[in-house]
């Protein structure tokens, strides 16, 4: 195996597979370029399968499009983070935020959100320091 994966080294390996193994029905992809590199490389060769984007890297990239500069999408992740860290060694674990990658934050969020919705429904009204977060 490679120690590191480029578009090259993926189209190798899989070109070797394929010479075994025979041509895959389909390919399923992330929104990732060295993929999408191998997958241009086996194309050229004559030796590409259909390629589909995986629904879920799509509606993610999306989301981090559309919501990456937006200042209350920055302080949501900022005290999830803050958060994330101050409570997973006490009593209110149970209460920390579930963890996500930064290089795929949006890729979840749906599990982010369900629990910054539980959260706030658990939290009394007037509870927090007027103008936190």
């Amino acid at each position: 195996m490679a120690a590191s994966w480029t578009g090259d080294t993926i189209a190798d390996v899989l070109g070797r597979l394929i010479a075994v193994m025979g041509r895959p029905a389909a390919s399923l992809k992330d929104g990732g370029g060295d993929l999408h590199k191998a997958i241009a490389l086996l194309d050229e060769q004559g030796r590409a399968s259909p390629c589909l984007d995986d629904l879920s890297h799509a509606v993610a990239g999306m989301r981090q499009r559309s919501s990456h500069d937006h200042p209350a999408c920055e302080t949501f992740v900022s005290a999830w983070g803050r958060v994330s860290g101050k409570r997973t060694h006490t009593i209110l674990a149970c209460l920390a935020p579930p963890k996500v990658r930064t290089t795929a934050r949006f890729m979840p969020v749906h599990r982010l959100l369900t629990w910054a919705d539980r959260v706030r429904q658990l939290s009394p009204a007037g509870g927090a320091k007027s103008g936190s977060t």
